[in-house]
Parts: C-alpha cells; structure tokens; sequence
C-alpha cells in the first residue's frame, strides 16, 4: 500500500487492516482495475483499522461507522481443504500445502508464459511462503516479486505463531499475494 499511505517507519501505532479482506499496511491486495497495490479509501491507524480500495463495497459499513472486520481468516480462494494446520498453542502452529501441493485446477491461474500450460500447482515450507512451479520448471516465489520498490517481505505482516488464527492468516495472505502476483504479472 504505497501513495495514501503514512511512512511506516514513523507510525505510533499499529498498523491498519482492512475490514474487508484483511489486508494491511504492509500486505497490500492486489487491484484488479489498476493491477497495483491497494489503497486506502478509508483509514483510522489510531483503531488500525480501514477500507482498502479493493474493497469499495465496505465503505459504507465504515461510513455508518461500523469497524467490526468482516474477516476472521481472509480465505479468498478457498484453498483452506489443501492446508494441513498442525501444532499447538504451547509449541506454536504452522501450515503447509499436502505434499503434491495445491493443484490449479483449485484455483484460477493464468497460463504459464513460457509453454502455456495450466499445469502448475502451489507449494510452500511450514512457513507462510508459497510460490508457484509450473510444469515447464519455471517458478515464481514471492520473496522474487517487487512492487514498488518493496518485495513481499518487506511487506510480509508479523503474525503470532502460538494462535492459530493469526498463523491462518498469515498463510492465506501470502497465498492470496502469490496467486494475484501471478495473475496480474502475467497479464502485463
């Protein structure tokens, strides 16, 4: 989230999240109109709450002045059944793809650039780092992407691995991040 966005750096509070997807100051979504980044439309970090540009159709919740996240876990692509979530609170929680990955039939890639197959799938460590392997043996990890100026792990939101609805959302944020990666550098 870069032009309507403070020096994150010099923030005194925490920082936003969208009450819409869930996507934050430092993990923005991916706009489908502009292929950037999102905005914010409406932000109050004092709350650490706002409206990002992807999600218009919240602003007047947020007008009406209602804050309440319509999020708990931001599973945009409903991959949750292809994420094994395993720990407990005491040693803390991770997640990690079965061991084929995540096939593309379960979610919309683009073709790859390169041979033009559908066949990729989605994989990852324990960690909530995933990237993209095609068939060809191309592959796109996030850690790779910059966005203005910025890779995702500057942008990459610290989470708290001894509850699992944050490590939950840690790991559907970075799926959602690699999938609209993938898609939009591809529609370029």
């Amino acid at each position: 989230m870069c032009e309507a966005f403070p020096d994150l750096n010099k923030l005194e509070n925490e920082p936003a999240t969208c009450i819409g997807c869930g996507c934050n100051d430092f993990q923005a979504c991916l706009d489908p109109k502009t292929g950037q980044g999102c905005s914010w439309l409406r932000v109050d970090h004092e709350s650490g709450l706002g409206v990002c540009s992807v999600c218009e159709d919240h602003v007047d919740r947020w007008d009406e002045g209602e804050r309440v996240p319509n999020h708990s876990v931001s599973d945009k692509y409903s991959l949750s059944e292809h994420i094994e979530f395993f720990g407990d609170q005491e040693s803390g929680y991770s997640g990690s793809t079965r061991s084929t990955g995540i096939p593309s039939n379960a979610v919309p890639l683009e073709a790859c650039p390169f041979c033009h197959s559908t066949n990729q799938r989605i994989v990852n460590t324990h960690t909530p780092s995933y990237w993209i392997e095609c068939q060809c043996g191309i592959e796109l990890h996030a850690s790779h992407i910059e966005s203005d100026g910025q890779s995702y792990l500057d942008y990459h939101e610290e989470h708290d691995p001894k509850k699992l609805d944050s490590v939950k959302g840690a790991h559907f944020r970075a799926l959602n991040f690699i999938i609209d990666k993938w898609n939009g550098l591809l529609k370029k």
